[in-house]
């Protein structure tokens, strides 16, 4: 039952249990009782007002957070929810729409007076300089965070998010997978292209393969780790050290805010081993032992407990490598044509990316324009079209066969046009 009370100005207070708090009162050594003050002009409508907060606290849908800030509480939100997704999700999607979009929009407001209006004017806005998919990503992280916070009060309970926009990969043809294949062999980038190419691997899970997980007598690769995104701790507990010295704010300044850890798959099924062709294996054999061989022989002992990486690079600097390979070829073809081979030699000379483009095998037709990715697509594109089993193919690939389906198997254009004249011919 609420307490209601007169005040001096005329007005009502009405005191409303809510519950106990976490803190332990010093004088009774118990819980803290916490209670919700609405103050009204009339004594009626305090009364209704009491009632119905109390309605909500027994039918549970009563929040204690109403009041607060929401820049104060999405950091609260944050902290609970830090270790309850993978660091790459909470980073990139979690934090990153907190800090960048979402409290610059709703930061001075109380959630309670964030309003259903609200939401769709920072829905429409965004989507004026992001994508549909995005902004669907946005909507269902706030609306996950307001939930949390105002149960069935939630604003963003009736409304209905963006579209998501189709994507239609890029998936290269045999000849297009050809000729990026014989641009890069030999170079560093060969067995890095193959591994996604003929075996459907992702960035994260190429760039976290160690010396031991290459099985040179079954011809196989193993798949027991994957690198994600995650917080560079170590700066956080720099700047809050009092005894920093400036070297170690020297040092401080260099390290990168966001770091790549290795850590298991996403499930069970990502833990996997892949029967590779032949010239891979000898390509990721050569490797193995050739980066064995750069430690001295009383550290190779060592390297049975922690094997090194295969590859000494983060997986977001090669997606940028992986763009600059197709962008130079296709550069070097242009002025090749323009000016012939005297022509191209000379532009290579000042270019910064010299590295890159000496080591290309320039081929007779351009490069196409894909992802990384996209290399993924296309090895399940061939398993697909060379009626591998689901199942397999699945396994192969480390996803179920429903996530398969729906996300990776796209008949290529060449093979449309070639299931296009056999319908015309029935």
């Amino acid at each position: 039952m609420a307490y209601i009370r007169k005040r001096k100005n005329g007005s009502y207070q009405a005191a409303v249990y809510v519950g106990l708090s976490t803190e332990i009162d010093p004088k009774t050594g118990k819980p803290k009782k916490l209670y919700e003050y609405i103050t009204m002009e009339g004594f009626k409508e305090i009364k209704e007002a009491a009632r119905n907060l109390e309605k909500d606290i027994a039918d549970k849908t009563y929040s204690n957070m109403q009041n607060c800030l929401f820049s104060i509480y999405s950091k609260k939100w944050l902290e609970i929810n830090e270790n309850l997704v993978s660091p790459t999700t909470f980073v990139k999607n979690y934090k990153m729409y907190v800090d960048k979009h979402f409290i610059p929009f709703f930061g001075r407001f109380k959630l309670k007076d964030i309003t259903e209006f609200q939401v769709k004017e920072y829905i429409n806005l965004k989507l004026k300089t992001l994508s549909p998919t995005t902004v669907r990503k946005h909507f269902y992280t706030l609306n996950k965070m307001l939930y949390d916070a105002l149960k069935l009060k939630n604003p963003c309970r009736d409304i209905t998010p963006p579209e998501e926009a189709e994507y239609i990969p890029q998936v290269p043809t045999d000849e297009e997978f050809k000729l990026l294949h014989y641009a890069v062999k030999g170079t560093f980038d060969e067995p890095i292209v193959l591994l996604a190419g003929w075996c459907g691997l992702r960035e994260g899970e190429i760039f976290c393969l160690n010396t031991d997980d290459i099985d040179e007598i079954n011809g196989t690769v193993r798949i027991d780790e994957s690198k994600a995104i995650s917080e560079n701790k170590n700066i956080k507990e720099k700047k809050l050290s009092n005894e920093q010295t400036v070297e170690k704010q020297a040092i401080n300044k260099k390290e990168p805010k966001l770091i790549y850890q290795s850590k298991g798959p996403k499930s069970k099924r990502g833990f996997r081993t892949l029967v590779v062709k032949d010239y891979l294996m000898q390509l990721l054999k050569k490797l193995k032992h050739e980066r064995l061989a750069e430690y001295e022989v009383d550290k190779v002992i060592e390297l049975n407990k922690k094997p090194i990486p295969l590859f000494s690079m983060r997986p977001d600097s090669y997606s940028s490598r992986f763009s600059d390979i197709i962008k130079f070829h296709n550069e070097m073809f242009d002025i090749r044509k323009k000016f012939g081979q005297a022509g191209l030699d000379n532009s290579l000379k000042p270019h910064t990316k010299k590295s890159i483009r000496k080591n290309l095998n320039l081929q007779n037709k351009k490069l196409k324009n894909f992802r990384f990715h996209d290399l993924r697509h296309y090895h399940v594109t061939v398993m697909y079209e060379n009626e591998i089993p689901d199942q397999y193919a699945a396994e192969r690939l480390g996803d179920d066969i429903k996530t398969m389906k729906s996300v990776y198997q796209h008949l290529r254009l060449d093979k449309r046009k070639e299931i296009d004249t056999k319908i015309k011919n029935i």
